[in-house]
């Protein structure tokens, strides 16, 4: 199966709405084609700019986080899941900063945890909180 990408264009403009994110594109960033896009409040520190073709993440305290002319589906995903999580589970899943590399290999590591606390039976605090963080992921919404 092909992996979708997605560019900077309404469809993808209308699954950040669909996700929480609300435009916040300012009068002459309109007038230039750009768009941007926060997942709360004005003052969000999670920013997400089309800046004409390239899609940009904006994290206050990290700077550019992403930068790619296309996002494939499954780290849009990510991107959604952590941008709609709570603090606490960001630094879980990013420690508190957007790095998809960070993401891919967290995603990995909870999954295997997850996947040996069930081989041997053991429910802790961490692996149901790693189940409850992937079981988010799970419902992020791109379609």
């Amino acid at each position: 199966m092909d992996k979708k990408y997605y560019e900077c264009n309404e469809e993808l403009a209308a699954i950040l709405l669909k996700n929480g994110f609300m435009e916040t594109t300012n009068l002459v960033d309109q007038q230039k084609g750009k768009k941007e896009f926060r997942i709360g409040p004005k003052r969000s520190r999670l920013v997400i700019q089309f800046d004409y073709m390239n899609f940009k993440l904006l994290e206050e305290s990290s700077g550019c986080n992403f930068r790619s002319a296309k996002i494939p589906q499954d780290d849009l995903n990510m991107l959604l899941w952590y941008a709609q999580s709570t603090t606490t589970d960001k630094n879980h899943i990013s420690d508190g900063h957007f790095d998809i590399n960070r993401v891919r290999q967290n995603v990995e590591t909870m999954t295997s945890l997850l996947a040996y606390s069930r081989e041997f039976k053991h429910q802790n605090a961490e692996s149901k909180r790693f189940q409850r963080l992937l079981n988010n992921l799970d419902t992020v919404q791109t379609n």
